[in-house]
């Protein structure tokens, strides 16, 4: 009797013992199941924060340089006055370079429209100024631009059709600017027309070297149109 009455004491500690062995093992497992989880959601955080990191600096904008059209350094127009007989009505040129950004030529044929080197103001509204001036500089008189005010009138209006004026490689694989255009001088009852071009070699590939000859082609065309006048 006291055979079996100890066989049932040890067999139920036995019991006891193996139910605070599963109970702490699936305390573990519920623990270890949860750590789990914080861990992934932790995980799925940081890589939505590296994510949204990369698009914003894949989105943010290119930083942009403008550049601004000037007469030439030597012109002294600053002591000119007097009733003007010349103005500048319109200048045109095609789409592809009446752009905000800088065009450049590149091989094959293909045009790059820079997204970071930006003109002040279209080469349509800049150039009849830089015109004006370099022409005031050379006959010592008054140039004006379209629109006059009412009631005014000069006797000769230019206009000119930029057919191109863009950077390329020479035969030679140098760079240079070519303008080409035509200009017309209307006066009453006359009309002259003229053709120009010019090659402008460029110092360098940067951008300031090729808007400074942008300034040197311009102005070149201002004295061949002060020629005429």
């Amino acid at each position: 009797m006291v055979t079996n009455k100890r066989s049932a004491h040890l067999q139920t500690h036995s019991n006891n013992m193996t139910h605070r062995v599963t109970t702490l093992m699936r305390a573990s497992m519920q623990k270890s199941i949860i750590a789990k989880t914080h861990l992934l959601r932790l995980l799925r955080l940081i890589s939505i924060a590296v994510s949204l990191v990369i698009a914003g600096c894949a989105s943010a904008p290119p930083i942009q340089t403008y550049y601004v059209l000037s007469h030439s350094p030597t012109a002294n127009i600053s002591d000119i006055s007097g009733q003007p007989d010349v103005s500048i009505r319109r200048v045109t040129l095609p789409n592809y370079l009446n752009q905000k950004g800088i065009v450049r030529m590149q091989q094959n044929g293909k045009v790059h429209l820079s997204l970071t080197d930006i003109w002040a103001d279209r080469l349509s509204d800049a150039i009849p100024t830089i015109l004006a001036r370099n022409i005031e500089a050379t006959k010592q008189s008054p140039v004006e631009v379209h629109p006059l005010p009412p009631g005014i009138s000069v006797d000769t209006i230019v206009e000119v059709d930029i057919q191109q004026l863009i950077s390329e490689a020479s035969i030679n694989n140098s760079n240079q600017l070519t303008l080409v255009a035509k200009y017309r001088l209307v006066k009453p009852k006359h009309l002259d027309s003229y053709n120009f071009s010019t090659h402008i070699p460029l110092s360098d590939t940067s951008t300031v070297a090729l808007v400074d000859a942008h300034n040197q082609a311009l102005e070149a065309l201002a004295l061949d149109i002060a020629k005429h006048l």
